[in-house]
């Protein structure tokens, strides 16, 4: 029998074999649940410009996805007079409602469709609260009617006729009559002058755009 040298090394088979080396090995954390996975949620996708209501469409028939991208109608002021336009109220944003994990292949690779927005690198889930607020606003067709309006002391800028171009304050309102009258200055005197509406083009284009960004009249 060999002596005992005082030095006991752990047999091969113990060093190869975990349950032995280790008498309580360490167990399999959980994995962590995606809470993307298995439920529906509204996310937000950006578009292409002017390609929201055919993404929408898209969405709706292939992917059988629900989809809320509403649109303002609103009369739009041209040079040769004022034409009904549809644009997005949310210009090259729309929401979608979907399993991610199941549908953000499909929306992506949707013709007109850039990104699902996200912070860090997570998908941004917008609030049923939010969506629902929105929706009731608007109609069943997800359009929003905006009848222009002017009132007095806004500015214009008269878009027809041999004062085209020239601004001018509102200073009377004439509903029954379809008139408005205007205080001109020209040739450094003030001149009040009776005009119908379609004449004229308010400050405000866009029913949510501020003044300081209207842009130049085509």
């Amino acid at each position: 029998m060999p002596p005992d040298t005082g030095n006991n090394p752990t047999p091969s088979s113990a060093r190869t074999d975990p349950t032995v080396a280790c008498p309580h090995p360490q167990r399999a954390l959980p994995q962590r649940a995606d809470p993307l996975a298995g439920t529906l949620h509204w996310f937000c996708v950006r578009t292409k410009r002017f390609t929201e209501r055919a993404v929408s469409s898209t969405l709706r028939a292939d992917g059988n996805l629900e989809v809320f991208c509403p649109f303002l109608r609103f009369k739009r002021p041209r040079r040769s007079g004022q034409i009904w336009v549809c644009e997005a109220l949310f210009p090259n944003y729309l929401f979608v409602r979907m399993d991610y994990t199941k549908s953000w292949r499909l929306v992506l690779s949707t013709r007109g469709v850039t990104k699902i927005v996200s912070f860090g690198g997570t998908p941004s889930i917008v609030p049923d609260s939010i969506i629902n607020e929105l929706r009731s606003s608007v109609r069943e067709n997800e359009t929003i009617t905006i009848e222009p309006s002017f009132s007095v002391g806004s500015e214009v800028e008269i878009s027809q006729g041999p004062l085209q171009g020239i601004r001018a304050i509102i200073t009377r309102v004439c509903p029954a009559r379809n008139r408005i009258n205007i205080l001109l200055q020209i040739l450094g005197a003030e001149r009040e002058v009776e005009i119908h509406p379609d004449q004229i083009l308010p400050e405000k284009i866009h029913p949510l755009q501020s003044p300081s960004t209207r842009p130049a009249n085509p």
